[in-house]
């Protein structure tokens, strides 16, 4: 599914990117800080976007959204590359 990583391997210095994505999972998580969603977007290229989230949403798998984020991280999980992304904001389409 996933091309590979957004950037350099110093994401968090490569900026703000916008993009359309498309939502392919959405996953319920817990952290100390209370519940929330774990989303994961494809970009046109194929890349893997990771966001977690929670703020309610209406995404949901299928959707397409435009929005402005900055890669936080690179990272592997179960072999496929994945760009974690912070200050996710949706500018177009479900929110």
């Amino acid at each position: 599914m996933s091309a590979g990583y957004i950037g350099s391997d110093r994401p968090f210095l490569d900026g703000e990117h916008e993009t359309e994505l498309l939502c392919v999972g959405v996953f319920p998580y817990s952290s100390l800080n209370g519940p929330g969603n774990c989303f994961q977007f494809t970009d046109p290229q194929a890349r893997l976007v990771v966001v977690f989230s929670r703020r309610k949403s209406k995404i949901q798998v299928g959707s397409v959204v435009h929005a402005k984020f900055v890669i936080k991280a690179h990272r592997e999980f179960e072999g496929q590359p994945q760009n974690i992304a912070k200050k996710f904001r949706i500018t177009g389409g479900p929110n």
